[in-house]
């Protein structure tokens, strides 16, 4: 099966491969911004409306079904980035809201996946959100992929060095620490994708 992905993030594209082979789907993950170059804009309310959006505009591009993945971080005690996350992420980096929170004793947040599947007739939805903290240090695991932590890609893994989520907390762990079979348990992104691919493969 190919899956025509909307997403220019190389991590996401992997990661993305990454469940679906694990759980043995065999599918081709194609980058649909690449191949047919086309865009959209992430513009909207919520993090599924971004991505509500983006699939039905490339869609209407591509002619093919289109997967779109958004996903934004929400700091309490920052009131955000929320649906600023990639912005902030490119311009402050992690160390931007380490420093934001180094007087904040309210260490809680969530971070937000919204998948949307559509093929111009059937539209298809799913969310994960895991609440967590930010942690007082960035700290990560060497030698995982791209998606997992900080890499050879400065923006790999995102914000998972600097995010614990509750279930493992206990362990000290962020999930960036986490090895790419516990983010198939722990992380945000990867659940979703498994009810995806879940998704698709029932329809065939």
């Amino acid at each position: 099966m190919k899956i025509y992905f909307a997403s220019g993030n190389k991590a996401k594209q992997e990661q993305l491969k990454y469940v679906a082979d694990y759980f043995g789907y065999p599918v081709e993950v194609i980058n649909a911004k690449e191949m047919f170059k086309v865009d959209y804009e992430e513009n909207g309310r919520t993090c599924m409306d971004i991505a509500v959006k983006g699939a039905k505009h490339v869609f209407s591009k591509i002619k093919k079904p289109v997967v779109v993945e958004d996903s934004i971080i929400y700091i309490s005690a920052l009131k955000g980035p929320g649906l600023k996350s990639n912005k902030f992420l490119k311009e402050k980096k992690v160390e931007g809201a380490l420093n934001l929170m180094k007087h904040e004793s309210d260490r809680s947040c969530y971070i937000e996946s919204c998948v949307v599947y559509y093929d111009g007739k059937i539209l298809k939805k799913f969310r994960n959100k895991v609440a967590g903290r930010i942690t007082y240090r960035k700290s990560y695991r060497q030698g995982e992929p791209i998606w997992v932590g900080p890499s050879f890609h400065e923006f790999g893994g995102g914000y998972n060095s600097i995010y614990e989520p509750w279930f493992i907390e206990d362990l000290g762990k962020t999930l960036a620490d986490a090895t790419k079979e516990e983010g198939l348990v722990y992380g945000y992104r990867e659940r979703n994708f498994k009810t995806l691919l879940d998704f698709l493969f029932e329809k065939v």
